[in-house]
């Protein structure tokens, strides 16, 4: 055999497929209520929460 030939896969037979309750669901659901709303990523917790104390003005970060 030469180098240039290409071995072809072996034809299978196709596996039927098996109905998954839960799968059958989910298209139920997205055709009566909706498509789920995109996933949002999560902001740092410091960016969410506000600061307990406001910074009093006229107080400098270089004091402490």
């Amino acid at each position: 055999m030469s180098a240039n030939k290409r071995s072809r896969p072996k034809k299978t037979a196709k596996k039927t497929k098996i109905f998954d309750q839960a799968s059958g669901v989910r298209r139920i659901a997205r055709e009566r209520v909706g498509a789920p709303p995109p996933a949002r990523t999560i902001e740092p917790k410091d960016l969410r929460k506000k600061p307990k104390h406001k910074k009093q003005p006229g107080i400098d970060e270089m004091e402490h």
